[in-house]
C-alpha cells in the first residue's frame, strides 16, 4: 500500500459499512403497506435517504399524503417488525478493514449510536476498531453540515493525521458527498443503492474514487487508499 502515513478515513455507517440502503428502502415500502399508508417510492426514498430518520418519516408523510397520526402508524408497524428484520455485512468488509489496521478510522452516521452498536453487533464489526463512533446522538448537527463531522475530524487530528489526508467514504451525493465538500475533505462515494455512480459523477466525483458494492466495492478501497498515498 502508497504511503499512508497522516492519513486518516471517516466512514459513514448505512450503505458503506452496514449493507442496508437497499433493503432499508424496500422495508419502509413494506411497514408504509402494512400500515395502511400509502407507500414512498424508491425515487423519493434515494433522495430523501440519510436524513435523520425522524425528519425522513416526516417528509415521507408530507411527499405521500399520509393521514394526521400516519408517521406515529408507521412506526408502531415498524418496530412491530424491526426484531426480525436483519441487515447483512457487505462481502469482506471485515477482512478489508483487518487490512486497513494500523490507519486511524472513525464512523459519522445520522443514525443514533445505540442502533448503530446494535446493527455493528449483527453484522460482525467490533466498535473498537474506530477511534470514535458520531451519531446523532453525540452532535446537534446531521449531514450535510460540516460540523457533524467535527467530533470525528477532531479524533483524528489528535492522532497526527493531517486534514488534507482525512478520507470520507460515504454513499450519497446529498448528505455524504456535500458534508465532505463543506468540511474540504477528499470522498471517495459508495454507490450502495442511495446515490448512483452517474449521481457521484455529475456532483464532480472522479470516477476513480467511487465505488459501486454490486462490482468492486469493499474489495477495491485499499487499492484506491494505495493510489493516493502515492500522490
Amino acid at each position: 500500500m502508497g504511503d499512508l502515513s497522516n492519513t486518516g478515513i471517516i466512514f459513514d455507517f448505512d450503505g458503506v459499512l452496514n449493507n442496508s440502503t437497499r433493503s432499508g428502502m424496500n422495508y419502509h415500502i413494506e411497514v408504509a403497506k402494512k400500515a395502511s399508508l400509502n407507500p414512498p417510492t424508491k425515487k423519493i426514498l434515494k433522495l430523501l435517504w440519510g436524513m435523520k430518520w425522524e425528519e425522513l418519516l416526516n417528509e415521507l408523510a408530507i411527499w405521500f399524503n399520509w393521514p394526521e397520526g400516519g408517521v406515529n402508524r408507521f412506526k408502531a408497524a415498524y418496530n412491530e417488525n424491526y426484531e426480525s428484520h436483519r441487515y447483512l455485512s457487505f462481502k469482506d468488509i471485515k477482512k478489508i478493514l483487518e487490512q486497513l489496521r494500523g490507519i486511524p478510522m472513525t464512523i459519522a452516521s445520522s443514525r443514533d449510536i445505540k442502533s448503530m452498536l446494535q446493527k455493528m453487533e449483527e453484522i460482525g464489526l467490533n466498535p473498537e476498531q474506530f477511534l470514535c463512533i458520531c451519531s446523532h446522538s453525540s452532535s446537534q448537527f446531521l449531514k450535510p453540515d460540516p460540523r457533524a463531522l467535527e467530533m470525528a475530524i477532531d479524533a483524528l487530528l489528535a492522532k497526527l493525521v493531517t486534514r488534507e489526508r482525512i478520507i470520507f467514504i460515504g454513499d450519497t451525493v446529498n448528505y455524504d458527498l456535500a458534508a465532505a465538500k463543506n468540511a474540504r475533505l477528499t470522498f471517495i462515494g459508495v454507490s450502495s443503492g442511495a446515490s448512483t455512480i452517474k449521481d457521484f459523477l455529475a456532483a464532480g466525483v472522479s470516477r476513480e474514487y467511487i465505488l459501486s458494492d454490486r462490482v468492486d466495492y469493499p474489495a477495491r478501497l485499499p487499492k484506491i487508499l494505495a493510489e493516493m498515498g502515492k500522490k
